[in-house]
């Protein structure tokens, strides 16, 4: 029996199914004593793969045949496309299984990798993140002290394509001044040089936050919406920083490392929810404001030259039945019984 079919290969498909079946389906959730290894952390990736590529279909339908290479090379890509057969248990153990032991020990040399390990491994960095549309910095300008701006082409730092915040022991340093000091112009202490970052715009933006117990958590609603500050170029020099385009960000997902949770947000609008008990979203409940130790991957969308007005929380509000309301509502259904009795008895 098949995991799935490709829904990219069938063109009966219509591109709105293709994104409707990206977000509300979910890999069917496996034992480790059957699959040889913990799973959750791959669901975890394979639904944040799924939720991205939703979003990217202008960018990736039809498929391109670089992707079909580089699926070839890792298969959590391939997997991250399919129209789930949520019947085939045993073929998903079995392709689960194939996957985690090709990759073999990550990270601490734990035979379980986690979702750091996964998301970060040189197999992603080399498939799906070194892609043009999640490319983070498209140059580093330097000024030597006393010397004249430069652009080198071989600077390391290039092949950053993520952000990295930790919580501060300074309040007065919100998450957005975090972000946005890593495009500013900066000063090496070792040699009085200074440097700049040019943003690259990618459609996709990843932001690892490690929160630190003893530092105050960052505020959910200052990570929500995040701005990024694009300079450029001009006569040899970047701009001033009043001359800098500010474009937005929205948060797309949140992935709790340690549980290998996940929280997928609509742009700029409130949280999904769904009607599955899939263990990478439910049941436990967890935050981004919690005090202790914990690390977590946001996954941002490019939204561009907007105004903020998204004043949604943390979690999806549902609406309950005030206690008062419900006993009328309960008083009301009873009465309709007893109507429609009385109607039959009187026939």
């Amino acid at each position: 029996m098949e995991i799935g079919k490709d829904m990219r290969l069938d063109e009966s498909v219509y591109v709105r199914d293709v994104v409707r079946l990206l977000r509300r389906q979910f890999p069917p959730p496996t034992e480790a004593r059957d699959v040889g290894y913990q799973t959750q952390h791959l669901d975890c990736l394979i639904v944040l793969l799924r939720y991205i590529n939703s979003h990217m279909t202008p960018h990736y339908l039809p498929i391109l045949e670089e992707h079909r290479a580089q699926e070839a090379q890792n298969p959590i890509l391939a997997l991250s496309w399919l129209d789930i057969n949520p019947d085939a248990k045993l073929a998903w153990i079995e392709a689960k299984r194939n996957i985690l032991s090709a990759l073999g020990p990550m990270g601490d040399g734990e035979s379980n990798p986690s979702f750091g390990d996964l998301l970060h491994s040189d197999i992603m960095m080399k498939t799906f993140w070194s892609r043009e549309e999640f490319k983070l910095i498209r140059g580093i300008m330097i000024k030597p002290a006393g010397g004249s701006w430069d652009m080198p082409a071989d600077n390391p730092d290039l092949e950053k394509n993520f952000l990295y915040v930790a919580s501060s022991r300074f309040p007065e340093l919100s998450f957005q001044d975090r972000i946005s000091r890593f495009f500013q112009l900066s000063r090496r202490l070792a040699d009085n040089s200074l440097f700049i970052r040019l943003c690259a715009r990618p459609n996709i933006l990843r932001v690892t936050y490690e929160r630190q117990s003893g530092f105050p958590p960052y505020p959910f609603s200052t990570m929500k919406n995040i701005k990024i500050p694009i300079a450029d170029v001009k006569n040899s020099k970047p701009t001033k920083e009043r001359d800098h385009d500010v474009v937005v960000y929205t948060l797309l997902a949140v992935v709790s490392h340690k549980d290998a949770m996940i929280r997928l947000y609509q742009p700029m609008a409130p949280q999904l929810l769904f009607n599955t008990a899939h263990p990478v979203i439910g049941p436990k409940r967890w935050s981004l404001e919690d005090p202790e130790d914990g690390t977590f991957d946001l996954i941002y969308a490019y939204v561009g030259h907007v105004e903020i007005l998204d004043m949604a929380g943390e979690f999806a509000v549902t609406r309950e039945l005030p206690e008062a309301f419900q006993e009328v509502y309960k008083q009301f259904q009873e009465d309709i019984v007893r109507f429609h009795r009385a109607r039959e008895g009187g026939a």
